[in-house]
């Protein structure tokens, strides 16, 4: 039974972000240059507002830099796809904060890629719970 109780607090993490979430898309829902946008665009500018320690790094990854663009090209390679993957699965079992935290250490391509994906995984779990996006 530790295992469960050990598992339910790191599960109080993400709720807690979940709810951080929710909160900020409402804000940014009520912001005119919000107005129209997307819903995927919405929930990446939530997350980035509730990790600032990290949103340089999301930005230089978004910002069309030369690795971003040339891998589009190519297949992506099986570990980076592993890797976000595992950040992602981070952020659901132990909040989003603490995947941010180990995706700062990886590539500006693995950032970016993590950060979109979490965006489209979120918006699903929203969409889910019925939340509002």
């Amino acid at each position: 039974m530790t295992g469960g109780h050990s598992s339910e607090f790191k599960h109080k993490a993400f709720e807690a972000d979940i709810g951080r979430l929710e909160t900020e898309i409402q804000n940014l829902r009520e912001k005119p240059e919000f107005r129209g946008v997307g819903d995927h665009e919405v929930m990446k500018e939530a997350i980035k507002t509730i990790t600032p320690s990290s949103q340089n790094s999301f930005q230089e990854g978004s910002g069309g830099g030369g690795s971003a663009d040339q891998v589009g090209f190519e297949p992506v390679p099986e570990e980076i796809k592993l890797e976000v993957e595992n950040l992602v699965n981070l952020a659901f079992s132990e909040g989003i904060q603490k995947a941010i935290k180990k995706a700062d250490k990886s590539s500006a391509f693995v950032i970016d890629t993590f950060h979109d994906i979490l965006a489209g995984r979120l918006r699903e779990e929203f969409k889910k719970r019925g939340l509002a996006i």
